[in-house]
């Protein structure tokens, strides 16, 4: 029985570490593998560096740790919570971030998606399942096949010939986690002396509060993200950019609304980079929210 202490690595995030570096090693050895992907994650890396992606991730995190620090003034965090709040916000509170951005249409989606993805019933089994690994060597031995079978599933669900392997694949990913649900059960049923259940509850408790946390950041860069963009438009289709009149009328007129700025279109709207503060306010008042 092998428990996922703490501020340590466990045995599945070592197993996690060790494929990566091998990945990582197998395409720098290959010298055609290596000119196709070092100049493709160079050209991630140069559109990553655009001063408003920094800009924005540079505020999050520094909203992230303003959000610790409130954490740990309350008592609801400590130094030991450092790799959980890490793997917070790189697998749950950053891509939130990106679907407020880019896909999420409306803030009631938006509370909905966080609710799915921090407090459903999967996220509830990914927590249990996570208490306790099995050793090293099984933990190496699974995760091929666990991410062979997520990739396959994924790939399958979206052919119309791919049911069988979709079935396959989602029977194996079932039984790898009814498996690690039932060691970790039982590891806990047959004595559990090594684990705290006080800073079991600080994590757990982590995982909600961290991510509820980050939405106002993400329903305001969402939001104005979103506003940006209807400004762009403007422009764009009037060939004048938006006065200080129209500006206001529509930060006015959509009245917070995450809905109504992504919804608004000055293409079928009207709306001139001249338009009269009337004319704009009324038409941003009465635009409906996105795909509603």
């Amino acid at each position: 029985m092998t428990w996922n202490n703490l501020g340590t690595l466990s045995a599945r995030e070592e197993a996690v570490l060790v494929w990566s570096a091998i990945l990582i090693l197998v395409v720098l050895s290959k010298p055609s593998w290596r000119r196709a992907a070092v100049p493709a994650a160079l050209e991630i890396l140069r559109a990553m560096l655009v001063w408003r992606i920094v800009a924005v991730f540079g505020l999050f995190f520094v909203y992230i740790a303003g959000l610790v620090w409130l954490g740990s003034w309350t008592s609801a965090w400590n130094p030991s919570l450092t790799k959980d709040t890490v793997l917070i916000v790189v697998g749950a509170s950053l891509p939130l971030l990106s679907k407020g951005i880019v896909s999420i249409e409306d803030g009631g989606k938006l509370f909905k998606h966080f609710i799915q993805e921090t407090v459903g019933a999967t996220a509830v089994v990914v927590y249990v399942a996570g208490l306790a690994s099995y050793a090293l060597w099984i933990e190496l031995l699974l995760l091929p096949v666990a991410v062979f079978a997520t990739a396959l599933n994924a790939f399958a669900s979206r052919r119309e010939d791919g049911r069988a392997a979709s079935m396959v694949s989602s029977f194996v990913l079932i039984v790898l986690g009814i498996a690690a649900i039932v060691w970790s059960v039982s590891s806990l049923l047959r004595g559990a002396s090594g684990l705290e259940f006080g800073a079991e509850m600080r994590s757990f408790t982590l995982t909600i509060w961290l991510p509820l946390g980050t939405l106002p950041f993400v329903y305001a860069t969402g939001y104005l993200t979103a506003y940006g963009r209807v400004l762009a438009l403007v422009h764009a289709s009037s060939g004048i950019r938006a006065s200080w009149q129209v500006r206001i009328a529509l930060l006015l007129g959509f009245r917070g609304r995450l809905g109504a700025v992504k919804g608004f279109h000055p293409y079928t709207s009207g709306v001139r980079g001249d338009s009269s503060f009337r004319e704009v306010l009324h038409v941003a008042i009465g635009s409906p929210p996105a795909h509603r």
